[in-house]
C-alpha cells in the first residue's frame, strides 16, 4: 500500500476528533422493528424474493424479539477457555 502524507484524510481526523453526536435529552428507547417495513425494504431495495426475506430476515427478526436481559457484553458472546477460567491470559512478547 502507498500511504500519502494526505493519511488520514483530514475530514476522518477531524470527524474522529470532534464527533457530532445527537444532543437530543429524551430518553433513548429501543423499538422493535416492524417486520413488514424490513420486508418492504429487503423486497424494493435489495430486490429479494420473498423465500429470501423468510429465509434470512425472519430468524433474525424473530431472534431479536426473544426477552432477554444482557448485562454485560460477555454475555452476548459463548466464550470458554482451555483452563475454564473466566479470563483471558495475555502475553507479551518483547
Amino acid at each position: 500500500m502507498d500511504f500519502t502524507r494526505k493519511f488520514p484524510d483530514s475530514k476522518v481526523s477531524s470527524a474522529y476528533l470532534h464527533p457530532i453526536t445527537n444532543q437530543d435529552n429524551e430518553k433513548f428507547l429501543w423499538k422493535y422493528p416492524s417486520q413488514e417495513k424490513v420486508s418492504q425494504y429487503c423486497q424494493h431495495i435489495l430486490g429479494w424474493t420473498q423465500h429470501e426475506i423468510n429465509a434470512q430476515v425472519t430468524p433474525v427478526l424473530k431472534k431479536f424479539m426473544e426477552k432477554s436481559i444482557q448485562t454485560r457484553i460477555d454475555q452476548h458472546f459463548i466464550t470458554t477457555y482451555q483452563d475454564n477460567s473466566r479470563f483471558a491470559r495475555l502475553q507479551v512478547i518483547v
